[in-house]
């Protein structure tokens, strides 16, 4: 017998992955439920006993991209500990941005540019990503200039 609670996890983890690459190369209000269930590989019921709305979805996201960057496990949000890991974040950065011909932007600005006053839960969220960001450049700085590295 499975274990449902696992298969629950790795159906929303494929339902999250999914959303997060439509978000980002069409917008939250343009993926449609059935493209992210369908690019998912799961079924549309699995969808809704996870998620309800995509909405709920979009929060989700949003959380998830937190998690990575807060644990470092983010591949554009890696932990800065030296200059050679700030040069090669800029140079992911970059290279992400070609993958896309330079047409589309950091994924959270592409939600955040969605949001109304309606996605208060999702700002909020979204809020916390780039706070979390905002403390993990600073204290590279920080660290760089109390060790002489800047003036």
């Amino acid at each position: 017998m499975k274990d449902n609670s696992a298969e629950e996890t790795h159906s929303k983890r494929r339902i999250i992955a999914a959303a997060k690459d439509l978000f980002h190369q069409q917008g939250v209000r343009a993926s449609q439920v059935d493209e992210i269930v369908e690019a998912s590989g799961v079924s549309r019921r699995e969808f809704n006993r996870s998620f309800r709305s995509k909405q709920k979805l979009a929060k989700e996201v949003v959380l998830a991209y937190l998690a990575d960057i807060k644990s470092g496990r983010s591949c554009l949000h890696r932990i800065l500990a030296s200059w050679s890991d700030f040069e090669r974040s800029l140079a992911r950065h970059v290279t992400f941005l070609n993958q896309f011909k330079m047409l589309r932007g950091c994924p959270l600005a592409v939600i955040w540019n969605e949001l109304t006053e309606k996605h208060d839960a999702i700002r909020q969220v979204l809020s916390l990503v780039f706070e979390a960001l905002t403390k993990r450049m600073t204290a590279f700085f920080r660290k760089q200039k109390t060790e002489g590295h800047l003036s």
